[in-house]
């Protein structure tokens, strides 16, 4: 028979080999993306499906703690981008969001604004302070290592977001204050 603690232990453990999994396909995914082994050509890509699929699979993750897909003001039609790594550098927002979001909501949206799509993701997790907000992309940079539940994470969830969103030839930004939570937003210019 195991004792609570033999099992609290067992799902430690577990966790801390999905973190590390959910990495390393990341790391692979984008030095393959980088190299050119893995050719992807931006395809007309539904976002609304997209969004819901990210949020669906970050929703066991959460404990009890609402993710919202929020619909766009306006219908968005499918978009040409490359939808790889459009999907990893939201689901990398997405895990962020979790780990730093211990109750209160993460939302994440999407819309059409000036020629471009904006996706986003919110939370009303911890917030950071504007004094960190230029070094959040660094590789193995993190604002406080063991703020937020962040014991075991390794600072580079962000660094690869941001070259998922470089590699669509977007952009992304941060506006986040402590104690209101972050928004993440990637912008992607539309094709002519």
């Amino acid at each position: 028979v195991e004792s609570p603690e033999v099992l609290a232990g067992l799902e430690s453990i577990y966790a801390a080999g999905q973190k590390l999994e959910t990495m390393v396909r990341t790391m692979l995914t984008f030095q393959l993306s980088q190299s050119g082994t893995l050719e992807e050509t931006p395809q007309p890509t539904e976002i609304g499906p997209l969004l819901e699929e990210i949020a669906d699979s970050a929703r066991h993750a959460i404990a009890g703690r609402p993710i919202i897909v929020e619909p766009p003001e306006a219908p968005i039609e499918a978009v040409l981008v490359r939808a790889h790594c459009l999907e990893k550098a939201l689901q990398l927002l997405v895990n962020n969001a979790v780990a730093y979001t211990q109750t209160g909501r993460i939302r994440v949206r999407a819309d059409r604004v000036h020629g471009e799509l904006r996706v986003s993701v919110a939370d009303t997790g911890i917030g950071i302070d504007a004094a960190h907000h230029a070094r959040l992309f660094e590789p193995f940079f993190q604002v406080d290592p063991v703020v937020g539940g962040n014991h075991g994470r390794l600072g580079l969830g962000l660094t690869y977001a941001k070259q998922f969103a470089d590699a669509l030839g977007a952009r992304i930004s941060v506006d986040s204050e402590p104690g209101r939570g972050s928004l993440f937003t990637i912008c992607i210019p539309e094709a002519p």
